[in-house]
């Protein structure tokens, strides 16, 4: 089974020690077991990650935040050609 790679990720600015660290969110296929989207602080300085949570859904391939940053978009490919779009709250 071919082991399929993250493909879409995008960051936004926590308010956390000087803006050293940013907030990723990470969407991949889940054919190989993954759970669909990872987040995780990311330190600039250090270049170091830090896991925070997991969200299980069906092959989350494009994130984008909403512009007051409370939400995330998440669109889900399946293998018949359909798709469906996710709504997910930022905490």
């Amino acid at each position: 089974m071919k082991l399929r790679t993250i493909l879409a990720f995008l960051c936004c600015v926590c308010s956390m020690q000087a803006q050293e660290k940013l907030m990723m969110l990470v969407g991949t296929y889940t054919d190989s077991g993954s759970k669909g989207i990872y987040s995780y602080y990311f330190n600039q300085e250090a270049g170091e990650t830090e896991a925070l949570n997991s969200l299980a859904l069906k092959n989350p391939s494009y994130l984008t935040i909403s512009n007051d940053g409370r939400l995330v978009y998440a669109v889900s490919e399946t293998n018949d050609d359909k798709a469906s779009l996710n709504t997910i709250r930022l905490n």
